[in-house]
């Protein structure tokens, strides 16, 4: 797998995104009135960075102790095809 470790950063770094959400907002808005104010665009860019790495690291974070495992177990249980095999084969996962 040629391009495994881009493809897990890529997934952690949505992950993250996904999680620091209402962050973002927040950050935009207060960039947005920074630049507005006449702040160095430079410390916006600096932010900027700072979220993306936040993101990466909160996403690597969410693989690393299961937290992706158990939003893709929650999935499962309303997923009509996961229910279907599960009955197949007598699984229960959701009393863990």
């Amino acid at each position: 797998m040629k391009l495994y470790k881009l493809a897990f950063l890529y997934s952690a770094f949505n992950t993250g995104y996904s999680l620091t959400s209402p962050v973002k907002w927040a950050a935009a808005v207060f960039g947005i009135g920074s630049a507005i104010q006449g702040y160095n665009v430079l410390w916006i860019l600096l932010g900027s960075i700072l979220y993306f790495l936040m993101c990466l690291g909160a996403g690597v974070a969410c693989f690393k102790f299961g937290w992706v495992d158990a939003i893709n177990e929650v999935n499962n249980q309303y997923n009509p095809f996961a229910k279907e095999v599960r009955e197949k084969l007598k699984v229960n996962r959701h009393t863990e």
